[in-house]
């Protein structure tokens, strides 16, 4: 599965994932250097939305205040004032990482084959097989994750399930369109700079 995914250079994914008291929904076109993202967050009866774009090697980011502040941790008053509005962060940025994460083909690749331990066979699903491990995260906290892919043909992933230990999220993203075409135009934006300065 790994060898067959890193053949590719894009792909299309929805993740939802969920923990106590919120949603994320993630749907991503993502391809080696570019990509586009669009988030909804559900918390605590709140609901947000945003997008991430990636393009020569600068992140786009565009939300409402909700979103800039919970999930890119704006100071609230920069949220209110930039919601609905372009910022960029450059690559030069510390803050481009964390942005750009899963925007690009090599950034999502990095999340969807993480280092496994005890490693099982699983054929659960009709024409499907998978891998089943451990995943170590920070302190104690472990999930438990199954890719899956074609029994015949190509073994490219076409879904993963984790869920973690102590029932504290659990999450399922499917992957489809492997090698499509990505189109992202870059917006005009304010920079990041300027949003937490001013």
């Amino acid at each position: 599965m790994r060898s067959a995914a890193h053949s590719q250079h894009s792909v299309h994914y929805v993740s939802v994932s969920s923990a106590p008291g919120h949603t994320i929904r993630l749907v991503g076109d993502v391809d080696a250097k570019k990509g586009i993202l669009q988030v909804t967050l559900t918390a605590h009866g709140q609901t947000g939305a945003a997008t991430v774009m990636v393009s020569s090697g600068t992140a786009f980011m565009r939300g409402d205040a909700l979103m800039l502040r919970t999930y890119f941790g704006l100071p609230k008053a920069a949220a209110t004032k930039y919601a609905g509005k372009w910022i960029s962060v450059p690559s030069s940025n510390p803050g481009y990482a964390t942005t750009a994460d899963g925007v690009t083909f090599p950034s999502y690749f990095s999340h969807l084959f993480p280092q496994l331990t005890k490693l099982s066979f699983v054929s659960s699903l009709v024409a499907l097989v998978g891998v089943r491990g451990t995943v170590h995260g920070t302190g104690s906290l472990t999930a438990v994750t199954t890719i899956f892919a074609p029994a015949h043909g190509k073994p490219l992933p076409v879904k993963q399930i984790a869920k973690s230990s102590g029932d504290l999220g659990s999450g399922v993203v499917t992957m489809s369109n492997w090698n499509e075409a990505v189109h992202v135009t870059e917006p005009t934006a304010v920079a990041i700079s300027t949003v937490v300065g001013g």
